[in-house]
């Protein structure tokens, strides 16, 4: 059997006497416990620096930061192949392929 929480509207389970959602007693809506203050004093949050934040954003898109990657590199091999293509020792031999 389950109650929906007052605070949050969640069903919950009526033996539970506070609610995993919002943190408030499910019967009355009364806050509980704080649960952010209560994160917030555990999980101190730590100082980062430029680099430290541009690594924290490279993390969280790896797949935006590997795309990146390979663009680039492919662009640098379009490049090497343009300068060897337009020298003229190299012209002839590629020529032949």
């Amino acid at each position: 059997m389950s109650i929906a929480c007052v605070a949050c509207r969640h069903d919950i389970d009526d033996a539970a006497k506070i609610c995993p959602y919002c943190g408030a007693d499910p019967r009355s809506g009364e806050k509980i416990i704080d649960a952010q203050a209560m994160l917030s004093k555990v999980f101190k949050p730590k100082r980062t620096t430029r680099t430290g934040s541009l690594l924290d954003f490279a993390r969280h898109r790896q797949g935006a930061v590997v795309a990146g990657a390979v663009f680039i590199g492919f662009l640098i091999l379009a490049g090497l192949y343009q300068s060897a293509a337009t020298t003229p020792g190299l012209r002839t031999a590629l020529a032949f392929r």
